[in-house]
């Protein structure tokens, strides 16, 4: 209870909160920054150095827990609205589907991917959240014809269909149908692109996480994408690939507590979804987890916070996240990299709202 008391003196979350939206743009954006690739992760990107990149994948994390967290927040609701509209502009007609890309018009030409899972999902988890919290916003675009339609009301389940895989062992997808462990693809292969493509823990657990919510909006009935991620992602927990460096068991994300509080973000939205054993897994990796900065503090207690740990280790993560704020908001951490151009990316804001993510978990 001292510590209780003493959390509610130094922390005043709203300050946090209208620091955080200083970094959004006129536009809306909350953009991403990209520097070289440090190997040592426990020093900031300085943002102020680093070139600034119009990514969705950030800002997407970013305007989802804002509205979430601080959902009766004006100023953060309307965050959410002005970022909603950089997730619509973002999106690209690929036949009969809307799909998103890392970057919509990329200045680099090495820079240029075709549409992917990743940011697909959680654009989609954007307006799956936007139903659920700000209907009247997306029946004002319907009814004025801001954005087409079908934009709004696409079938996901024909997306996802067409690159589910099933996996074998080695955790490599095939051809044996027999398997039920399914994975999705992190690039839509119908686009011409074959080249170093995979199957992805943090992907799958971003597409698992955004296709609940989806079905939960359409009263749909968990079906087999969701029974096959599900047990790619069990299997993958339990397995000795979970324990391993995670640089290695992906191709562009860095932390086993990111792919921990997304799956605890899962675990919320459907409690019978994963067994106590692979839950059990999850706890014991995140109590135990060595985060190299703030960023990974602030992924590592929202998983534990969300699976309802209240262990020693709760305490001493909200000291660190609480000591490290500067001027009400935290540095920008290396969030994802890209291995190929030896750049890292991530952003203040990115960080600053999963450490607010955490103090409010705390909070309640």
């Amino acid at each position: 209870m001292v510590f209780y008391d003493y959390f509610m003196r130094v922390t005043n979350l709203e300050k946090y909160l209208e620091r955080l939206l200083e970094e959004q743009t006129k536009d809306g954006l909350f953009p991403t920054y990209r520097a070289d690739n440090k190997k040592d992760l426990s020093s900031p990107i300085e943002q102020e150095k680093a070139t600034r990149i119009e990514n969705i994948g950030l800002h997407s994390f970013i305007i989802e827990k804002l509205l979430r967290l601080f959902k009766t927040t004006p100023k953060a609701v309307s965050s959410f609205k002005h970022g909603l509209k950089v997730i619509l502009d973002n999106a690209i007609k690929y036949n009969d589907f809307y799909l998103w890309r890392w970057l919509k018009n990329p200045k680099r030409p090495d820079y240029i991917y075709p549409p992917d899972h990743d940011d697909t999902a959680r654009a989609i988890a954007i307006i799956e959240t936007a139903k659920e919290y700000t209907p009247g916003l997306i029946n004002y675009f319907k009814k004025y014809n801001k954005y087409p339609f079908e934009l709004f009301n696409q079938n996901y389940t024909k997306i996802l269909s067409k690159d589910l895989f099933w996996i074998g062992d080695n955790f490599k997808p095939i051809l044996d149908k027999t398997r039920k462990e399914k994975g999705i693809f992190t690039f839509a292969r119908d686009y011409g692109f074959k080249e170093h493509n995979e199957i992805d823990p943090v992907v799958n657990s971003t597409v698992l996480y955004s296709y609940l919510l989806y079905l939960k909006n359409k009263r749909s009935k968990k079906d087999e994408i969701v029974k096959g991620i599900q047990a790619y992602l069990t299997k993958f927990i339990i397995s000795e690939r979970f324990d391993k460096d995670f640089k290695e068991r992906s191709r562009f994300y860095l932390s086993h507590a990111l792919f921990s509080n997304i799956l605890a973000d899962i675990i919320n939205l459907d409690r019978n979804l994963f067994s106590q054993k692979v839950i059990s897994k999850l706890i014991g990796k995140m109590k135990n987890y060595s985060a190299r900065n703030v960023l990974e503090t602030a992924f590592m207690l929202g998983a534990l916070l969300k699976t309802g740990y209240k262990g020693k280790e709760i305490k001493k993560g909200i000291e660190k996240i609480i000591a490290s704020s500067r001027d009400q908001i935290w540095e920008a951490y290396p969030f994802y990299q890209h291995k190929r151009l030896n750049h890292v990316f991530g952003s203040k804001a990115a960080t600053s709202i999963f450490c607010l993510e955490a103090l409010r978990l705390y909070e309640k």
